[in-house]
This record gives structure tokens, C-alpha cells and sequence, in this order.
């Protein structure tokens, strides 16, 4: 049963991130496109054209960002509380099982995010050190202001930040689905108001949290970023990593949240 419900997930959510996901591939050729025309003819024309095409091609980034990022709570809205809930009354499908083969489609469709999104960036860079490029930059800028820094270090704490935000997507979802949830079940008036009011809290208790470890667990160090940027980045990464494992376990207490919710009352459109 777990296999037809991955199936139902995906049949009913992949197609339009899919399209997502080609559209920003395909903008990153056109900007790519345009990028070899003006390093041919290099006149003013051909350089605005891909001032223009760079332009878009952001603004296009950013709403593919937001749409994948809202698309998986706008489904858990207008699905787990009819068409896909009532299969729980139908057939035997339990909770747990619903709630598995919502994560593995979040899951892959945070997979997807990471392939792609890095991939078009790279076709419109017309280059695959891309990334490595994205170091050296960060690396040098940080050597104007300060003194010698570790490029490893560097690329470290990139890769852990993009890791983060990975994650991010999955606590920010599960954040708001976990709201939306009690928002819904646990009351009978002013749902709307209220699962956005427990989304916030929700929010605010997770910020609070990790503000706190981290104040706990760093508070007595002291590192003077400007002469030692090495351990700064350090230090820097060391919280990145917590905020890893933070994000991931808050993802799985917000599932088992709406798990147990959902196996009390299951408040059904």
C-alpha cells in the first residue's frame, strides 16, 4: 500500500514541478545562448541583451524557489484534508503510511531542487567550476577586508550552508503543515486564523530553540573574526552542522506531530 501511495503522490504533485524544474534548466541555455553571442560580437547590444537575460533569468530563480517551496503545503492543504484523507476511511491505508509517502515525495522533490537548480546555474555560467569560482570569489573578498583565509574552509561552509538550506525546505513545510494541522483539527472556528497563528508559534519555537543551544554550547568562545577568520569559519560550520541536525529532527517532530493529530481527529472536508 505504501507503493501506491509514493504512486498517488507523485501523479499528483510531480508534473508541475517538473515544469518548474525544465523551465529554469531551459532559462539557464538561453542565458548561456545569449552569453556566447556576446562574447562573439561583444558590441553594447548583444551585452544588454544579456544584462536582460541575466535579469530574468534571476527573477525566474527566485520564483521557481518559491513556488517549489510553497507547492508541497498548498497540496497538503488541498488534499490531505479531503480526497487523500477520505482513502484513509476507504481503504486500508493507515496514517503513518499517508504521511511516509508524503515525506518521500518531499524528499525527492528536495532532491530535485539540488540537482537542478546547481545544474542551471551551471549551463548559464557556461561552466562547470562554477561553484568552485563562487570559493574563490568569496575567498578573496574575505582577504581584502581580513588576512589569509582557508579556501577548504571556505567551500566547507558553502557546502553546509546549501546543505541548510536544503533542510530548510523540509522544516519550513512541515512547519506550516504541522500549523495548518492544528489550525484545522484541533478547532472548530477561525481555522485559517489560527493555523497561521500556530504555524508562527510553531516558528518562533524553533528559532528560540536553536538560539538558545547555541548560545549554550558557544557562548564562552571568543574569536576575533578579523584575525583569525579561519576559526571564525570554524566556528561558523560547527553551528551550520547543529543547525543540520536541528532542522532534521524539528522536520521529524512535526511529522510525528501531525501523525498523532491526524490519528485523534482527522477533521475531513
Amino acid at each position: 500500500m505504501l507503493g501506491k501511495a509514493i504512486k498517488n503522490e507523485f501523479v499528483n504533485r510531480e508534473k508541475p514541478l517538473l515544469l518548474i524544474f525544465l523551465a529554469i534548466f531551459g532559462m539557464g541555455i538561453v542565458v548561456r545562448v545569449f552569453r556566447i553571442i556576446q562574447n562573439a560580437s561583444d558590441n553594447t547590444v548583444a551585452t544588454l541583451m544579456l544584462v536582460l537575460v541575466s535579469v530574468v533569468y534571476g527573477i525566474s530563480l527566485t520564483a521557481a524557489g518559491v513556488i517549489t517551496f510553497f507547492a508541497p503545503v498548498k497540496d497538503f492543504r488541498d488534499r490531505m484534508f479531503k480526497d487523500q484523507g477520505y482513502l484513509t476511511h476507504t481503504l486500508p491505508l493507515s496514517i503513518p503510511t499517508l504521511l511516509c509517502s508524503r515525506i518521500v515525495m518531499d524528499l525527492f522533490t528536495m532532491l530535485q531542487i539540488s540537482i537542478f537548480f546547481p545544474l542551471s546555474m551551471v549551463f548559464a555560467a557556461g561552466t562547470k567550476d562554477v561553484f568552485k569560482q563562487i570559493v574563490d570569489f568569496i575567498t578573496i573578498m574575505v582577504k581584502i577586508f581580513t588576512k589569509e583565509v582557508n579556501s577548504e574552509l571556505v567551500g566547507t561552509t558553502l557546502i553546509l550552508t546549501l546543505a541548510c538550506v536544503a533542510a530548510q525546505y523540509l522544516t519550513n513545510t512541515w512547519i506550516m503543515c504541522a500549523g495548518y494541522t492544528i489550525g484545522h483539527s484541533v478547532f472548530n472556528k477561525n481555522k485559517r486564523v489560527l493555523s497561521i497563528i500556530f504555524t508562527i508559534l510553531i516558528a518562533i519555537l524553533f528559532i528560540v530553540f536553536f538560539g538558545t543551544l547555541v548560545n549554550s554550547l558557544f557562548n564562552d568562545v571568543e574569536i576575533d573574526m578579523f584575525n583569525d577568520i579561519d576559526e571564525g569559519l570554524e566556528l561558523t560550520n560547527k553551528v551550520l552542522l547543529l543547525a543540520l541536525v536541528i532542522q532534521l529532527v524539528a522536520t521529524a517532530i512535526n511529522i510525528t506531530l501531525v501523525g498523532i493529530i491526524f490519528k485523534k481527529k482527522l477533521n475531513l472536508e
